[in-house]
């Protein structure tokens, strides 16, 4: 089974947040940014001029070329999401069990609540493990386009690779 596409979308996802980052420290105001990738590139979504953006999006790889891979890593990232809902399910789950449910709340809450502080660090883990590679190899820029209209700002960022 070819894997290809999979090292493609945790590049993408990668220079996604690495771009980001950046796009966000050369804005005035902090404004909220957010994305998702595919393996042909991603797509950014917020208030972002697309000259900003396309900055940003060759700083990024720069920098990820040059091993600043810990800019692949987001505390925004939906990986922290999934893990955190994931955890805190499974450990409320086990928590509340089947007999006496209501007895089991205040243990519930306890383990929820260890749930949501380790699903920081073991968040993290996963994005840098398995959502995302900071090794973008010889991934390029091919295109960004502002695709979006009205209030909603969209830009989509192609990209390709010789890997």
């Amino acid at each position: 089974m070819n894997l290809d596409f999979l090292k493609k979308i945790r590049q993408n996802h990668a220079l996604e947040h690495a771009t980001i980052t950046i796009a966000q420290s050369k804005l005035d105001e902090h404004r909220i940014l957010g994305g998702n990738s595919t393996q042909w590139g991603f797509f950014v979504y917020g208030d972002v001029p697309t000259d900003v953006l396309s900055r940003a999006a060759y700083e990024a790889l720069e920098h990820l070329k040059a091993g600043e891979e810990e800019l692949a890593i987001s505390p925004y990232c939906g990986t922290n999401l999934v893990v955190t809902a994931t955890l805190t399910g499974l450990a409320c789950a086990v928590a509340l069990g089947t007999e006496q449910r209501w007895r089991n709340v205040p243990r519930a809450v306890s383990v929820a609540l260890m749930a949501l502080v380790a699903s920081r660090p073991i968040g993290t883990r996963v994005q840098k493990y398995l959502t995302t590679s900071g090794a973008v190899g010889q991934l390029s820029i091919e295109d960004i386009n502002h695709i979006g209209s009205g209030n909603l700002m969209v830009h989509r960022v192609s990209t390709s690779s010789e890997d």
